[in-house]
């Protein structure tokens, strides 16, 4: 029955359920399964009741949601750039989100506007303007194929990161904040967050579904892809949009959640041991949710009640992944 791809997905699904449940169960206050339970059917001022319904539901939530949107991102970046180093953070949405989160941060600036606060908006609107810088540069550059637009990717990420630094040491009250901000965090997840990626999320799936055809065949190569009628033009445009937007939603509302988006379109590639977009993608959203939750039931648990940074923890498992996978390319 494994063999077939739709029972390992309900397998994963399954897993992802008991994942889901372990990080409501388990932090620096434990609740048994029949006290989430009550909490979930019948609100109360109960403390259990409250801390599952007004922090611990939505946390978990906003965790599961970005892992599937940081690795759909990297599953359409792997796909746009044919490289499998590629990742949601290539063409300068994790840079241009820190840079101008940061400089709000640094600055004290605490508004708040619709279901953003400053912090996230800056991290929004700096995420999609180092793509669209990155993408300005590559365009007049003609350098607008995959790897041109890698390597003006790669480069301006450097030149934000570096502006990033500099405002950090330039202020050092404020840096402690901005640091913990930018290895990630769910500590301050609401509702309005939940309800935004999952908007987010939702829409790109459904639009995604109809690029699949065109996305296996980007696997082939442009030019091949072209031969057998993909506009592949336009499926790249496409794809660089919803990938840029999900990885800067993600950023806005959780920091920098880094190496999720490189690993799981690999880990759903070799668990459905395919390369179809049509079940590598779904398998990518719970493998990716699954991942998250993990990491963030580690931080908040591991010395708790304090709080170590989601990011950090992914860290841990991402980098020896990245030198697994440049070992691998090595020996073929």
């Amino acid at each position: 029955m494994t063999r077939s791809p739709a029972a390992r997905l309900a397998l994963l699904f399954a897993a992802l359920l008991v994942v889901g449940l372990a990080s409501l169960m388990f932090g620096a206050v434990s609740v048994s399964p029949t006290g989430i339970v009550r909490a979930l059917l019948h609100a109360s001022d109960e403390p259990h009741s409250m801390l599952i319904r007004n922090v611990r539901l939505p946390r978990v939530l906003l965790a599961a949601l970005v892992g599937a949107a940081l690795s759909i991102s990297g599953v359409l970046l792997q796909a746009f750039f044919q490289n499998p180093m590629a990742g949601p953070y290539t063409v300068g949405v994790s840079a241009g989100s820190g840079l101008l989160a940061v400089l709000v941060i640094v600055m004290g600036w605490g508004w708040v506007l619709g279901p953003f606060d400053a912090t996230a908006l800056a991290a929004f609107l700096g995420g999609l303007l180092a793509v669209g810088l990155v993408y300005g540069i590559a365009r007049r550059m003609h350098a607008l194929r995959s790897e041109g637009l890698l390597l003006v990717g790669i480069a301006v990420g450097a030149v934000l990161s570096a502006f990033t630094s500099l405002l950090l040491v330039m202020s050092k009250d404020r840096a402690p904040t901005a640091l913990f901000w930018m290895l990630g965090s769910f500590s301050s997840a609401g509702w309005r967050d939940v309800q935004m990626v999952a908007i987010l999320l939702l829409v790109s799936t459904l639009a995604l579904v109809r690029l699949s055809r065109d996305l296996n065949l980007l696997l082939w190569g442009e030019e091949t892809a072209a031969s057998l009628g993909s506009p592949v033009d336009t499926v790249r445009r496409w794809v660089l949009v919803h990938s840029s937007l999900l990885a800067a939603a993600s950023v806005a509302v959780s920091g920098a959640i880094a190496y999720v988006g490189l690993m799981v379109p690999h880990i759903a590639r070799g668990v459905m041991r395919t390369s179809d977009h049509r079940w590598v993608l779904p398998a990518s959203i719970v493998i990716g949710a699954a991942l998250v939750l993990i990491a963030d039931l580690i931080a908040r648990t591991v010395v708790a009640p304090i709080e170590l940074p989601v990011g950090a923890i992914t860290s841990l498992f991402g980098a020896p992944f990245l030198v697994y996978l440049v070992m691998r390319r090595a020996e073929r």
